[in-house]
């Protein structure tokens, strides 16, 4: 498909997304659907945008918060994505996705004691 055709596509998919999340506001799948299709066709400035609305109406959807940290992740912005990590651990601090993520996202050396904290945590 080429990118024309593609571009149109998701365009016409997502004419009605705006009218869903009003009705669903809480709706996980939607809001990455959005993002997953606004960081393909616009880049990271508006999938950050969508992501950060999408964690300010629903704080405690760990899924939120993950993929927007692996955005920011993906395009090489390490600080931000330290900076959400520990905005998402305060919001859900129970999450084992944000956890092993927060794990994985740690230093070599700091790895062992992000474990630690993470059993006693969770």
């Amino acid at each position: 498909m080429s990118l024309l055709r593609l571009n149109a596509y998701y365009r016409g998919c997502w004419w009605g997304v705006p009218k869903l999340l009003k009705q669903c506001p809480n709706s996980t799948p939607l809001w990455l659907s959005l993002a997953n299709v606004e960081e393909r066709m616009s880049g990271l400035s508006k999938v950050r945008a969508v992501l950060t609305v999408a964690t300010k109406r629903n704080p405690h959807f760990p899924e939120l918060w993950l993929a927007a940290i692996r955005a920011e992740s993906r395009h090489g912005s390490k600080k931000e994505a330290d900076i959400l990590m520990a905005k998402a651990l305060q919001e859900c601090p129970n999450s084992g996705i944000l956890w092993a993520a927060a794990i994985e996202m740690a230093r070599r050396l700091q790895r062992k004691t992000k474990s630690s904290d993470t059993c006693k945590k969770c």
